[in-house]
């Protein structure tokens, strides 16, 4: 992901790398979510996900993260009162119907 990301950004602004401190994050607090970001919500969770794949049938796992969008939307709903359109609930029916 990092690569790709360098890559846009070459592509997107060639001139805008020239100074590649502007890179890094400017603050304590921009430290401490890029952190969070890498340690927490990236390697902590494919370390429970590799455990996780252990004690559960192939079957299983495979259902669970098919659903992975329909829990985000889910989630979304809840958590932030987001809402979906027609199409993003024909999209759900569809992801659940194949899981399934």
């Amino acid at each position: 992901v990092s690569i790709l990301s360098l890559g846009w950004a070459l592509v997107s602004d060639p001139n805008g790398l020239q100074n590649p401190a502007d890179l890094l994050p400017a603050s304590p607090q921009a430290w401490e979510a890029a952190l969070y970001l890498g340690l927490v919500t990236t390697a902590l969770t494919s370390f429970l996900q590799t455990i996780g794949q252990r004690t559960i049938k192939a079957e299983n796992a495979a259902i669970i993260y098919a659903l992975d969008p329909v829990y985000a939307a889910g989630f979304s709903y809840l958590l932030l009162g987001e809402q979906l359109g027609p199409l993003g609930f024909a999209g759900g029916g569809l992801l659940v119907a194949a899981a399934v």
